[in-house]
């Protein structure tokens, strides 16, 4: 049951993000837990995940994806490209080979 847990935090990490996937395989955790603790609750819980499983397959693809510069490894990715700009932007300025060119403007 806790490899089903994961598998739908994995699978709410994949269209939501790291964090709605975390809470969503601890949410699961938790329902499966009460359903081996209580077992006539163990029907409602299951019923409840296979719901929430099917309601992220059906809209999950239908709704906006979070930003990939947003993201854990794409922000990181994104101040690495912007740093490695700024570091050959610095050479150039301090080589003269920007001569003539109108200076770029940041879009922040």
């Amino acid at each position: 049951m806790f490899i089903a847990a994961l598998l739908v935090g994995l699978l709410v990490a994949y269209y939501f993000g790291i964090r709605p996937g975390i809470f969503a395989a601890g949410a699961a955790a938790g329902l499966f837990l009460l359903a081996m603790v209580v077992p006539g609750a163990a029907a409602y819980a299951y019923v409840v995940v296979c719901a929430g499983v099917a309601g992220v397959v059906l809209l999950g693809p239908k709704l906006k994806r979070p930003d990939a510069l947003a993201s854990g490894l794409g922000g990181a990715r994104g101040r690495a490209f912007r740093a490695i700009g700024s570091v050959r932007r610095a050479i150039q300025q301090v080589t003269g080979k920007d001569k003539g060119k109108a200076p770029r403007r940041s879009s922040r």
